[in-house]
């Protein structure tokens, strides 16, 4: 990264993001319905977070192409914990 500032907004972009994932996975473990929330905000962080190396870094070819697939992992996951979640209160 060029630009010292862009490098510091996503370290703490990153750094938001494993909060809100832990806080989450650490509610789900212990049963609480707020985690939902929290795994989500995570998840949409780490998918921003992925677009935007995409599209700043295309020159990277195999950066670019990890990034698709963990913003394909990221998607899939959310899909994944909202069926469980729907399918519980069933």
């Amino acid at each position: 990264m060029e630009n010292f500032e862009a490098s510091v907004f996503l370290s703490a972009l990153y750094t938001l993001d494993d909060i809100f994932t832990l806080i989450g996975l650490v509610l789900a473990i212990l049963r609480y319905r707020i985690c939902l929330l929290f795994l989500v905000v995570g998840f949409i962080l780490t998918a921003l977070i992925n677009i935007y190396f995409i599209f700043s870094l295309p020159q990277y070819y195999l950066h670019s192409l990890a990034n698709y697939y963990f913003l394909i992992i990221t998607i899939l996951t959310v899909i994944v914990l909202l069926y469980g979640y729907l399918k519980n209160n069933r």
